[in-house]
């Protein structure tokens, strides 16, 4: 009767409660004083013209492993208005119970959606969207930023020839106002370089958002490096609300999509930094010719490094390395050890392919190391 009773426990938690939810960790580490948060500021409930209901968008941030979203609902364009509350504040109170729940910072948004030019403007650390339903496109924008909100500029390429953003007389306009502060530089997995190109000669804040309607595991696939939910890095003080403005407002983001990292210098270098490790900077040398030294990845990404032959003191090593995410990769290096050893450090100079710090350049990293010869002895 015991084990029978035992059964039916079992089977009753099976049904009832199923395989717990999974959380996926995204291994990209905090860089200086900074934590590195994970975000996407763009996204859709049926609250306009999405297809599902607001705290399955937290739930899916949890098992993607976001620490922050915002729902940032069409405020113009309701095709399920016959269906569900036309309240435009309605999708983020719903939400909100959930997020604290789950322990996800929930940033208040809405996106003013207006015919292509001039285009979709999100906003974010709103307190009213109902207000921002104004005709002419200026003053919803504008209405905005008398909301203190932060406004960035939606998928600037989209439905332009090729896909190529033009920045055109209303941009300019909002700029020069100072009612526009950032770019999607990735909207999906759509790159703008031109974007991105803007952001830094402007000051924009770098963004790189889902802008997902359906359920997100229909759309993306956070198990490939090519196919992941692309996502805003934000290196805030704090894990906080206040601390995520103050981060957007100083331009501390970073775009993470298809295993790239793309964003400003200041931030990428020491980023790389501490996503990579040099095992053992005193290198044994192997033989007169040769020596081996190691680097391990500890980050979510999978580098890869191209050799770059500036400063590369007449030694020989691969012209591609790639390191896989978790994995320590040894790399031979060849020239004149007995040489070499008598240096007070040897420079092996690589260009980063996944950190992108401009519209063409990549990250440039050295190694500094110490050939140890036995022989020399």
């Amino acid at each position: 009767m015991r084990n029978k009773i035992l059964i039916i426990i079992f089977l009753y938690c099976t049904i009832s409660f199923g395989q717990p939810d999974v959380r996926k960790e995204i291994n990209i580490p905090d860089i200086l004083e900074y934590k590195t948060l994970k975000a996407d500021f763009h996204m859709h409930t049926v609250f306009s013209d999405g297809y599902v209901w607001p705290t399955v968008r937290v739930e899916e941030a949890w098992i993607d492993g976001l620490d922050v979203i915002s729902i940032t609902d069409h405020v113009e364009y309701l095709p399920h208005k016959n269906d569900v509350n036309t309240n435009r504040n309605r999708s983020y109170e719903i939400a909100t119970n959930r997020a604290k729940q789950l322990d996800i910072i929930l940033i208040k948004g809405g996106e003013i959606t207006k015919a292509i030019p001039p285009g979709h403007f999100n906003t974010l650390f709103i307190n009213d969207v109902e207000a921002l339903n104004i005709i002419d496109p200026y003053d919803a924008i504008k209405e905005a930023n008398n909301q203190n909100a932060i406004v960035f500029w939606n998928h600037p390429g989209w439905r332009e020839k090729d896909e190529i953003p033009i920045w055109r007389d209303f941009q300019e306009k909002i700029y020069n106002d100072k009612m526009i502060h950032g770019i999607e530089i990735v909207n999906v997995l759509t790159y703008y370089p031109l974007a991105f190109k803007w952001a830094l000669e402007k000051d924009l804040i770098i963004f790189c958002n889902s802008d997902v309607h359906s359920p997100t595991g229909l759309k993306y696939d956070n198990e490939s490096k090519m196919f992941h939910r692309p996502i805003t890095l934000v290196f805030a003080k704090a894990r906080t609300k206040s601390a995520i403005r103050e981060a957007l407002e100083n331009r501390r983001t970073a775009a993470y999509y298809e295993d790239k990292i793309l964003g400003k210098e200041q931030f990428l270098k020491p980023l790389f930094d501490e996503c990579i490790e040099v095992k053992k900077k005193n290198i044994i040398i192997n033989d007169e010719k040769s020596a081996f030294f190691q680097i391990r990845n500890k980050s979510e990404i999978d580098m890869t490094l191209i050799k770059n032959n500036i400063n590369n003191q007449n030694l020989e090593y691969p012209d591609e390395v790639i390191i896989p995410s978790g994995r320590t990769v040894m790399i031979k290096i060849k020239g004149e050890m007995k040489e070499l050893s008598q240096k007070e450090n040897v420079k092996i100079s690589f260009i980063v392919k996944n950190f992108i710090i401009a519209y063409d350049k990549y990250l440039e990293k050295e190694f500094e190391i110490k050939l140890i010869s036995n022989f020399s002895e």
